[in-house]
């Protein structure tokens, strides 16, 4: 999970420095890479909502142990849409693309996303207090649904 909470950190942050400086040449396929990280993202966090939380609920016992990262996830979901609405609106021609409102947008969004994705770090490995044996079981769910849903869709030149 560490590791692709860093890939999540280290791509946004390479979209946040890269955005200011697209030529007109590159724009749409500058687009299309950053909804490829929002797609990664969004996979990431849906199948944690609807795969993994509920496995570590039921193997704790205990009902809204992982509440506070789907709080999160909440926290920075309005400004992770605009971002993804936007670059749909420039990809279709609807949009002119804006390196510095892709930063402002980020900025909405960007402080709170690399907080939670740091912070449910911490709250996975608090989760050690089950043992290895029991949280093993639910690893072994979370890496089946990784294997079977981690792949981005591949965006066409428009």
């Amino acid at each position: 999970m560490a590791l692709a909470h860093n890939m999540v950190i280290r791509s946004l942050n390479s979209i946040y420095l890269q955005a200011p400086h697209i030529t007109t040449t590159d724009e749409k396929d500058f687009c299309r890479y950053m909804l490829t990280w929002y797609t990664f993202l969004h996979i990431h966090h849906t199948r944690e909502e609807t795969v993994f939380f509920p496995a570590v609920e039921e193997m704790a016992g205990e009902k809204g142990i992982m509440e506070v990262n789907v709080q999160q996830h909440r926290a920075f979901g309005d400004g992770l849409g605009r971002f993804k609405v936007y670059l749909e609106g420039i990809l279709v021609g609807r949009e002119k693309y804006d390196g510095i409102k892709v930063v402002e947008i980020i900025d909405s969004f960007g402080a709170l996303l690399v907080q939670h994705l740091t912070e449910e770090i911490s709250t996975l490995v608090g989760l050690r207090r089950f043992g290895n044996n029991r949280m093993g079981s639910v690893m072994k769910i979370a890496e089946k649904e990784a294997d079977r849903t981690m792949v981005c869709p591949t965006f066409h030149s428009t």
